[in-house]
């Protein structure tokens, strides 16, 4: 068990922290790229995160058909509820 999550604290560090401080980084040496590439932040998230999904369904392709119903009811009771939590935090 502890090499487990020494190996989920690495992939943690990999996924979450290394891309956030390299962004603090660039954002501190080179504000003047930023500031003209901040416009455009929006389009490139989405297009990275369309690579990103589009390279996991298309390596399970077969896991993500048979699992079709179940994954559409997930994402819908996700946002659903994550829509009804806002609404209840918001009155």
């Amino acid at each position: 068990m502890p090499g487990r999550a020494l190996d989920m604290s690495i992939s943690t560090l990999k996924m979450v922290v290394v891309p956030v401080l390299t962004g603090v980084l660039i954002r501190w040496r080179f504000p003047a790229l930023v500031h003209r590439v901040v416009p455009y932040g929006q389009a490139l998230a989405v297009v990275a995160f369309l690579f990103v999904t589009g390279s996991i369904v298309a390596r399970d392709a077969a896991a993500v058909i048979a699992s079709a119903g179940v994954l559409t009811l997930a994402a819908g009771l996700l946002h659903m509820m994550g829509f009804g939590l806002g609404y209840a935090a918001a009155r």
